[in-house]
This record gives structure tokens, C-alpha cells and sequence, in this order.
């Protein structure tokens, strides 16, 4: 049996790729390969990480399925483990395929170590494969990720890739497999197409399976409105609230009826920056010959890109209709008082008939006696 261990990165397509192989599971099974359940995280398997490394270096995401309950967290993570030995030794498939980008971020070098000594419990035959994105394209899908998450964004970090992936490659004993995932360079610009094409195919034959596009991206204006909301209603917290995912879904709403919701696009002294500083484009070019369409490797200097999350604003980043962003937030702004008011009608509503429902049931019981 044979081992896909796809470990990410994050934002190139890995929920995408996740959600259809874990969609289509029994097809999948039928063809001898086994995508396992990942327990309460479903698609994505990254309670393996639980596995690898101390609680307190595990991932808040990952901590805040279990109430951040570490032994509650330890003990699924070992059921899920579990259940992936006794689904393999039942089906006995030809490949194993595991998703994860959080296997690539969160575990350092001995955590990469433990991985590959729970992998060969099962095969010895384990292929690692990470995706890569263009260094400006990332950084602005990651800055939006953190907006919607409730969260400050980065810095752009120029360097990582070329610390982190030798660790990889030193515990499973070989390169990883090092792939595009800019949509202009994807198979079908798929990476559910692609990755089938690559990796599955040469094991099993040709498979098709439906594609599941997540994760979409919001327009630039939207983003800005909520990050001003995030940093005046909620300075110190981190994640979501109620308030900050009705905000996102009144916003979504509004754009989708207006037909207009233009992906955002980094101003272009920021794409510059961000491309500049990052070596990791030369690295994966010279190391892997991973090149990126459209980017000037010349003016590659490793010159940082730093930003301050207190003070710089998706306006400084990306491309902002202000007229847009301010007619988009005074709707808003309307939508969620009409909202507001229906809610206190229905209350007073509530209140009224409840108070009428308990009279009549009182009268009516005062009758049969």
C-alpha cells in the first residue's frame, strides 16, 4: 500500500480537495483507496497533529473542537488514528490518502519524526506532497482568512518555507513532491483534477470525481468593513463572535444581490514587496524547479516585508472602492437595523401572546374543575 501524505500549504485549494475526496469516499473505495473519516474534523485530518506534539503547541482551531479540553482532544485524536489502522486493514486499499495543511505548519522537527513513525505502522511506502502558491497571492488569501476569522493578520514571512521543508524531507528520508497551485498552472486550473491526475491515476487508473469550490473570496470593500468592525467592537479578542459572523453574512448577502463581488487584489507596491522579500520563490525555483508565472525573479533580495497589525488597515494593502466600501457599510448598517427591530416586534409579539396563552390556559383549567 501506498501513502499520500498531502500536507498543504493552507490557501491552495486544500479545503477544496478535502471536501470532494471525503464527498466521494465510497467511490473512492471502490477503486481501492481509502480516504478515512477524520473524526470530529471530518474531511481534514488534522488531529493527527494531536499525535505529534505537546497540547499546548497544538492549534487553537484544533483545540477549540474539544472546549479546549487537551484529554478529551488526546483521546479522539487516538480513536481517529485507530479507526484509520482497522478501516486499512478491512479494505486493504492501494493507496492511503491523507490531507492535512496543518501537518506542514504546526509540527516541528520531532513532531515530523512521530508522523512518519505512525505512517509506517501501516506502509513504508509514503510519498509527501505540499502545494505551493505564488508569494503575493498567498499573503493576501492568508490576510483574508484572518479577517474573516476574527484575527489580526501578518507579516509576510519570506523565509519559511526553506527552514520548515528540510524537516520534512530529513524524517521521511526523501524530497517532498513540490507542486503549483496557482490556477493558471493547475490541471483543469483544479486542484481536485490535479491531484488525481498527479498522484491517484498512476496508482489506480484515470478517476473522476465531482469538485466542491470553498472558501471563496470576498471583495477588498467588504473585508475592510469588517476588519474596522473587529478592531473598534472586539480590540483584544481573537476569533469570531456572534456579532462579527452576522456582519460577514449581511455583507456576503448584500454583494450577491448587487452581482458584484470582485475578488480582492493587492496594490500593486504590496505584490512587489511581498514578491521581493520572499527568497522562498528562489528556493523552490533552484530546489524543485517550481517557477510562477508573471513574477520577476531578478528583483528577488530577501528585503523584509513587515506590517504592524495594530496600525496597518486592508486599505493599505489592498485596492479599496471607498465609495463602495461606504455604500456597502451604511447598507449594512440599515439591513442590520431592520433586523434589529423585527427581532424587538417578535419579542414584544412573543411577550404579548405568551401572556394571552397563559390567561386562556388559565381560564380554561379554572372551567374543568
Amino acid at each position: 500500500m501506498k501513502i499520500l501524505l498531502h500536507m498543504g500549504l493552507s490557501k491552495t485549494g486544500t479545503t477544496s480537495l478535502q471536501s470532494a475526496l471525503f464527498a466521494s469516499r465510497e467511490q473512492l473505495r471502490k477503486r481501492g483507496i481509502v480516504y478515512p473519516d477524520g473524526g470530529p474534523a471530518r474531511e481534514n485530518h488534522k488531529l493527527l497533529t494531536v499525535l505529534l506534539q505537546p497540547p499546548d503547541s497544538v492549534a487553537r482551531d484544533v483545540k477549540f473542537i474539544f472546549d479546549f479540553d487537551d484529554a478529551r482532544m488526546r483521546r479522539a485524536a487516538q480513536d481517529m488514528w485507530e479507526a484509520t489502522k482497522r478501516e486499512v486493514e478491512r479494505a486493504r486499499p492501494e493507496l492511503l490518502i491523507l490531507s492535512s495543511e496543518y501537518l506542514f505548519a504546526k509540527p516541528r522537527a520531532e513532531g515530523f519524526h512521530k508522523l512518519r513513525e505512525l505512517l509506517t505502522q501501516l506502509s513504508h511506502d509514503i510519498t509527501p506532497i505540499v502545494y505551493f502558491r505564488e508569494a503575493a497571492a498567498h499573503f493576501g488569501s492568508r490576510v483574508q482568512q484572518s479577517v474573516k476569522n476574527g484575527r489580526p493578520f501578518e507579516s509576510a514571512d519570506g523565509s519559511h518555507l526553506q527552514r520548515e521543508t528540510p524537516l520534512i524531507e530529513a524524517a521521511f528520508g526523501k524530497p517532498i513532491v513540490a507542486c503549483v497551485a496557482d490556477r493558471d498552472q493547475l490541471l483543469d486550473g483544479d486542484i481536485v483534477t490535479d491531484f488525481l491526475a498527479r498522484f491517484v491515476a498512476p496508482a489506480v487508473g484515470a478517476i473522476e470525481i465531482a469538485p466542491v469550490r470553498l472558501n471563496e473570496s470576498v471583495s477588498a470593500e467588504v473585508l475592510a468593513i469588517i476588519d474596522r468592525f473587529r478592531r473598534l467592537r472586539y480590540p483584544n479578542h481573537v476569533g469570531t463572535m456572534p456579532e462579527h459572523h452576522s456582519l460577514r453574512v449581511i455583507l456576503a448577502n448584500l454583494e450577491c444581490e448587487s452581482g458584484r463581488a470582485a475578488s480582492p487584489r493587492l496594490r500593486p507596491e504590496v505584490t512587489e514587496a511581498v514578491r521581493r522579500s520572499s527568497s522562498d520563490m528562489l528556493w523552490l525555483r533552484d530546489r524543485y524547479g517550481i517557477e510562477f508565472r508573471g513574477v520577476d525573479y531578478a528583483v528577488i533580495d530577501g528585503a523584509p516585508f513587515d506590517i504592524d497589525p495594530a496600525r496597518t488597515t486592508i486599505e493599505d494593502l489592498f485596492e479599496v472602492d471607498a465609495d463602495v466600501r461606504d455604500a456597502l457599510q451604511t447598507a449594512a448598517l440599515a439591513e442590520a437595523l431592520s433586523s434589529w427591530r423585527q427581532l424587538q416586534r417578535m419579542s414584544r409579539i412573543s411577550r404579548v401572546v405568551g401572556a394571552a396563552g397563559i390567561g386562556l390556559f388559565a381560564k380554561r383549567r379554572a372551567g374543568k374543575r
